[in-house]
């Protein structure tokens, strides 16, 4: 009987934790995220899209770098042009917030035009290829998109 009693507590005991765990929050942190280290597991709903695409943005270890609130540049597409000697960065319109764990959320658009950095009034249309998405600095890339004609 003594057995039994044993076996069940285990058992019970087995379940109660794994109810535990499974309860917690997926937006929990699973590592600790690295002082000035870049941003972890980004994701972009969708990966590509014309002009005008809403892109879905969420990822952890972005610190507060995607938040405007905080003065810090949204999230942009940037992209060098050989033809015209042009890095395109093109920040469209973009509402993406980073809570104290780091964990960012949010969406941001995809603009029709870009500045050409380190150059006085340049502008170059943003055309179909592939594109960095950076956060917070210029150097700061986070994840690609590819922007496809309509």
């Amino acid at each position: 009987m003594r057995a039994m009693s044993l076996i069940v507590s285990v058992v019970v005991l087995a379940v109660g934790v794994a109810a535990t765990a499974a309860a917690r929050p997926v937006t929990e942190p699973t590592q600790a995220c690295v002082k000035d280290g870049g941003p972890l597991d980004v994701r972009l709903r969708p990966s590509r899209g014309p002009v005008g695409t809403r892109i879905h943005v969420s990822g952890r270890c972005f610190g507060q770098a995607l938040d405007r609130r905080n003065g810090y540049p949204g999230p942009f597409l940037s992209r060098y042009f050989a033809a015209d000697g042009c890095e395109a960065i093109a920040g469209g319109r973009s509402t993406v917030r980073a809570n104290r764990h780091g964990m960012a959320h949010g969406w941001f658009e995809v603009p029709a035009r870009g500045l050409c950095f380190q150059q006085r009034d340049g502008r170059h249309r943003i055309t179909p290829g592939r594109y960095e998405v950076g956060s917070g600095c210029h150097a700061c890339v986070v994840a690609s998109f590819r922007v496809t004609r309509r």
